[in-house]
Order: structure tokens, then C-alpha cells, then sequence
């Protein structure tokens, strides 16, 4: 009876925290915030209700995760790798890919501190209700409790703003994998750093990413496929590695050669699933692009992935010749045709005449050097198919190039 007494006590404060932390996250939504308009609501109203929140939580009874505590600093320890290859990812992307922009933040001290202020006591409030309640009700371990959480801490931090318009199939995949995407997969991530390790770890991830974004002078500004790439794949791969290893070692499973191997196996698909991803995304030399029109039949179909080796110096474009295969950009919008001849002008300035396979006409504009990206390497046949069956194909052509 005691037993039962005690246990619905927790259960009725992890329920209060829970819907107490998902009204607060919709107030930017109710006629409250027309009262405090601008500055006064989301500089001054929220951060004083989070903070609020935050000191009744402190005076709570506490609950602990459910990982042994002898093994809580290889925790600590994973969250760090975690968080940094997290970072990392974003910041090759950033880099090698997309670019970096300056940083929108005030990164005076007094800046600095207030965004801490403004930012801390909702982290602080929504991962102590996210820890508090998988500690109350996955005492044995991920239940369908784990995932109800999950979702609705991911939606408590997205905005409603993000999911408008939402006009056509382009705009839904462009929330997705900018927002719902990123916020779902991130979320499952820290409801296992929070099952197993607390709280602790969960602030400590995201006190990783959030010093980094508000401290660093520049930020990567990444495309929205860039960004579903890294902030789905890597979340949800480290996920899988936490559950494999900690769920091992919560259930005092002794440690055999198998157990080490998957261990190692879980560490090699980590490595491996980020470097895909940079294949993916293009960090290397040679990147992946699927064809969405038959333009370069035979050779090259519909659903055809090809494999381009990037131009990086300007004596590469110097050594194009008659008959390659270029890959290049055109308002916005990749094209892989072949040069049929090379246009020299008084000066020595050199562009590109290029034309489809399969097309009738030669394309009407030059391509000028600035616009080559690379060179066909090879076509991997129908591995793009399934991608290309969820992509738009009446997507308006660039001028000048025929279909």
C-alpha cells in the first residue's frame, strides 16, 4: 500500500510537470502574448515564468536515472563525444558545403549573459520534466511511456510559425528537415541521455550546442537537405549506440567477446553512418546527386544516381574538353549535360555549349566557369528510384535549358 502510495505521488508530479511544461511552451500562441508585446513578452514575461518553474522544481523530491551510478562518468563521457561530433558535422558542412554567417547574437559579455538568462531556465525546466517523468515510468527500461515523452518535449520546442505554408509536398520535406525532423531525432537522443544519466546529461548535451551557438563569432548557415542529413542521422545513430551499450550494463549483463564486439560494431557504424552522411552531403571530392529527368538518356535515366568529382581549381576547368559530361548550376537548380563545344572570346575568357543526350536542341545560354561544379565519374543505375518517387518532378526548368 505504501509502495502504491509513493509511487502514484511521483507519478502525479511527473504529470503536473509534463502539462505544466507544454502550457507554458504554447503561451506565444494564446492572446497573452498581444499583452506583452515584442521585448516584454519573450525577453522578460517567459524567462521569469521558467524561472519560476525552475525554483519549484528545485524544492521537488528528486529521482534518480536508472543507470548505475558506477558507470555515470562513461556517460558524462559519451555526451561529450556525442555533442562534439554533432558539432563537427555541422561545422565540415558549414564549411566544405554550405557556408558559415556571422553570428545574430549580442556577444558582449552583458549580451552573453543575458542570453544565458533568457535561454537556461527553459532548458533547465523542460529537460527536468523530460527526466523526471522517464525516471518515474521506465523504471524497467524504454516503454511506450518513453516515447510519449519523447514527442511531446519535441514539440514543445517547435514553433507553429515553422509549419507555414505548408502549400505543397517541397514545403512539408523543407519543415521536416528543418525542424520536425532535427527536433524528433534530437529528442530521442536526450530522452536516453536523460533515462540513464539524469538530467545532467541531457543539459550538458544541449549546453554543448547552445555555447557554441551563442558564443562563436560565426555559425554555419546550412541548406535545409544539409541540415535533415546531419541533425536526423547523426541524433538517431547516436541514440542506437546509447541504448545498445547502457541497456547492457543497467540489466548487469556480464561483459562477453560478443558483447565487446557489438560494442565495437555499434562504434565503427557511428564512424561509418558519419562519414556517409559527409559523402552524402558532399564533403569529399566526389559527391552523390540523383537525376530527376531523362534529358541524358540513354546514358543516364531517371532515378539514376550519378557520382561528380568536384572542380575545385581553376586549371581543371581549363582541361574540360569536347564531349565530358559537367555537372553545373543554372538558377538554382543542378544540371548534368555534356559539352558539345567550348566558346573562346577575344580576351581568352572560355564558357561552355552544352546539350543533352537526348534533348533536340543544344541548351540556349553558355555555362560560364563560375557555374561547373565537376565531372561525371560514374552512374549507379535505379538506386535514386525511391527518392526520386517522393521528389516533385514538374519543378520549374532554368531558361534556356531544355527538359
Amino acid at each position: 500500500m505504501m509502495i502504491n502510495m509513493i509511487h502514484n505521488k511521483y507519478r502525479l508530479i511527473s504529470n503536473t510537470l509534463m502539462i505544466s511544461t507544454l502550457l507554458i511552451a504554447t503561451l506565444p500562441y494564446t492572446p497573452l502574448n498581444r499583452l506583452y508585446k515584442g521585448e516584454n513578452f519573450y525577453g522578460r514575461f517567459m524567462p521569469f515564468l521558467w524561472i519560476s518553474f525552475c525554483i519549484i522544481i528545485w524544492f521537488l523530491p528528486k529521482m534518480h536515472p536508472i543507470g548505475r551510478i558506477r558507470k555515470r562518468d562513461s556517460i558524462f563521457f559519451d555526451t561529450i563525444v556525442c555533442a562534439t561530433i554533432f558539432l563537427a558535422s555541422r561545422i565540415v558542412a558549414g564549411l566544405l558545403i554550405d557556408n558559415f554567417g556571422k553570428s545574430p547574437y549580442d556577444l558582449s559579455i552583458m549580451g552573453i549573459l543575458v542570453n544565458f538568462i533568457r535561454v537556461a531556465p527553459e532548458l533547465i525546466a523542460k529537460e527536468y520534466t523530460r527526466s523526471y517523468c522517464l525516471c518515474t515510468y521506465c523504471r524497467r527500461g524504454v516503454n511506450k511511456t518513453f516515447w510519449i515523452v519523447t514527442v511531446l518535449m519535441a514539440f514543445s520546442n517547435l514553433s507553429m510559425e515553422s509549419f507555414y505554408p505548408l502549400s505543397k509536398a517541397e514545403d512539408f520535406m523543407k519543415v521536416f528537415s528543418e525542424h520536425l525532423g532535427p527536433e524528433l531525432s534530437i529528442s530521442v537522443l536526450l530522452s536516453y541521455f536523460a533515462l540513464y544519466g539524469g538530467v545532467k546529461c541531457s543539459l550538458l548535451y544541449l549546453g554543448v550546442m547552445e555555447a557554441f551557438l551563442r558564443i562563436s563569432p560565426a555559425i554555419p548557415i546550412l541548406q535545409w537537405i544539409t541540415e535533415g542529413v546531419i541533425s536526423i542521422a547523426i541524433p538517431i545513430v547516436e541514440a542506437l549506440y546509447l541504448s545498445g551499450k547502457y541497456e547492457q550494463e543497467r540489466q548487469k549483463i556480464p561483459i562477453t567477446r560478443e558483447s565487446i564486439y557489438q560494442t565495437i560494431s555499434w562504434t565503427i557504424t557511428l564512424g561509418f553512418s558519419v562519414l556517409l552522411i559527409w559523402f552524402v552531403i558532399g564533403v569529399f571530392p566526389i559527391y552523390p546527386n540523383i537525376i530527376v529527368t531523362g534529358s541524358m538518356r540513354p546514358l543516364i535515366k531517371e532515378g539514376d544516381v550519378i557520382l561528380i568529382e568536384k572542380i575545385t581549381e581553376e586549371q581543371d576547368i581549363y582541361n574540360l574538353k569536347e564531349g565530358d559530361i559537367i555537372q553545373f548550376s543554372r538558377d538554382e537548380v543542378m544540371i548534368t549535360h555534356r559539352i558539345v563545344e567550348i566558346v573562346e572570346d577575344k580576351v581568352g575568357n572560355i564558357s561552355f555549349r552544352t546539350k543533352g543526350d537526348n534533348n533536340t536542341t543544344e541548351d540556349v545560354r553558355l555555362v560560364l566557369p563560375a557555374e561547373v561544379r565537376g565531372t561525371l565519374v560514374k552512374v549507379v543505375p535505379r538506386v535514386g528510384l525511391p527518392s526520386l518517387w517522393l521528389r516533385i518532378i514538374d519543378e520549374e526548368q532554368p531558361d534556356g535549358v531544355e527538359n
